[in-house]
């Protein structure tokens, strides 16, 4: 029975040897693929092929593109819009408060008010009008002759283009010589004021403005005649007769010819 067990495992160990035996055989015997294909190929018809390293290698080609390329020209561009251009103000306007905030918006609308006073103003002040330079002068001369009075220490009723020399003389042809008087008083204060003598204000009295020019010569005698009896018959009440108008009259020659 032993000697049975040790026959057959005898028997497998020489068929077990004899299929390794066949199966190297047949592998011998069996052509390799790389070597009959690197047998093919080593002529040099092949110009991707490399024989000494037995590998493909790199063919550039001049109409070769690079994977770059080959990627762009799969992928269509995405062309970049360009910036808008106003094509007209009203664009150009339309782009710029696109980007302006409210508190902008404000200062904007502010700037362009007072830009446009401005304009105005300038406008009116330097547009040329139908009035000869003589005329302008005189239009000036009354606009700061209507200041002037409104500081007369006593209230005197205007007229258009006032001229209280000529309205003196047109009240005493009339009788009224009292008016007569504060016209021609009220012509001396203004004249004085012009020249710079003295500066109209209100609440001095006449005795100031006669203290500011009693330096000058001549101008305080008269303007004392004139004083008095204007107060005599403005605070008094007291009526002026013809000869003292004329007193007072007689000296206005001298009067303009002393300021001059």
């Amino acid at each position: 029975m032993r000697y049975m067990s040790m026959q057959f495992l005898l028997g497998g160990v020489i068929l077990t040897g004899s299929f390794i035996a066949l199966l190297g055989t047949a592998n011998a015997q069996q052509p390799d693929p790389v070597e009959i294909g690197a047998e093919a190929l080593k002529d040099g018809k092949f110009p991707w092929y490399a024989s000494d390293s037995n590998t493909a290698q790199r063919v550039e080609s001049p109409n070769t593109k690079s994977a770059a390329s080959a990627n762009r020209g799969l992928v269509p561009a995405k062309k970049v819009q360009p910036a808008a251009t106003p094509k007209s103000w009203a664009g150009w306007f339309q782009q710029l408060f696109d980007g302006l905030s409210y508190a902008a918006y404000i200062m904007l609308i502010i700037l362009v008010v007072v830009i446009a006073s401005l304009l105005i103003w300038g406008y009116i002040r330097l547009r040329p009008s139908g009035m000869s330079k003589t005329d302008r002068q005189k239009l000036e001369e009354n606009e700061a002759m209507s200041d002037r009075i409104q500081e007369l220490p006593f209230a005197v009723s205007r007229q258009l283009n006032d001229n209280f020399e000529d309205r003196a003389q047109a009240a005493a042809d009339a009788g009224n010589y009292s008016e007569a008087v504060m016209l021609l008083f009220s012509f001396i204060l203004l004249s004085l004021d012009r020249k710079g003598l003295i500066r109209l204000r209100r609440g001095t009295t006449n005795r100031q403005y006669l203290n500011e020019i009693r330096h000058q010569d001549r101008l305080p005698d008269f303007y004392k005649q004139v004083m008095v009896p204007f107060e005599k018959s403005f605070f008094g009440g007291h009526r002026i007769d013809q000869e003292t108008f004329e007193k007072c009259w007689n000296h206005v020659e001298s009067f303009r010819h002393s300021l001059s």
